[in-house]
């Protein structure tokens, strides 16, 4: 047993009045076994492009050498792999040429982190065409009908490359994305026609930013 332990070592006793904690890993040194150092969790969080981070060790009255340091870093971003994008046949049955079809794509950040400057893009492919006046956010910051140019508001469609843009989240302007919070969304619409010489099968697939 460590003399350390012994409640009837005398007052003054250097053993005495060294801190329990201390006396074991002197104990244990006088021995040939390894001391080790009781860990800390690191309470300063890295920000996005940091490259490195200073690591210091101290102690009042031990001489130490240091092995090796264990970090664990978890990492802090949104995650967007659960948005979805649906449509509905507005005309119903088989799809046929002259269908409209109705888009609804929802962004949802199911990451650890907030967004920012979220921007959702949805190149059209051929085989239909964008209905005039049908984009609208639906749900989260910034809902109603928006302009199909690029203006103030937060979403346009541009005929050249056929690309509907539309910037999403808290803070969305006609220039920058906004924020989307842990578990936040937003919902967007669009409706399209199909054109009359489409055949097979129509892809389409939209992209989170």
């Amino acid at each position: 047993m460590d003399a350390v332990d012994d409640p009837a070592a005398p007052v003054g006793d250097e053993q005495a009045t060294r801190p329990v904690g201390q006396e074991r890993q002197r104990v244990r040194k006088a021995r040939g076994e390894d001391a080790h150092l009781p860990g800390r969790p690191v309470r300063a969080q890295l920000h996005a492009n940091d490259v490195s981070a200073t690591i210091a060790a101290s102690s009042t009255s031990d001489t130490y050498l240091l092995g090796a340091f264990i970090t664990s870093i978890s990492t802090f971003q949104p995650d967007f792999s659960a948005s979805n994008k649906v449509f509905t046949d507005v005309n119903g049955g088989s799809i046929l040429p002259g269908d409209e079809l109705e888009y609804v794509i929802t962004a949802v950040n199911h990451g650890n982190d907030a967004s920012l400057n979220t921007v959702v893009t949805d190149a059209l492919p051929l085989g239909i065409t964008y209905k005039p006046g049908s984009l609208s956010i639906t749900t989260g910051a910034n809902p109603g009908a928006k302009t199909d140019a690029k203006d103030t508001d937060q979403a346009e469609y541009d005929a050249m490359t056929r690309t509907i843009t539309v910037r999403v989240g808290t803070g969305a302007t006609g220039a920058t994305g906004g924020s989307l919070a842990v578990d936040g969304s937003s919902e967007i619409r669009f409706r399209v026609t199909v054109d009359a010489n489409a055949m097979g099968t129509i892809q389409n697939q939209a992209i989170v930013n």
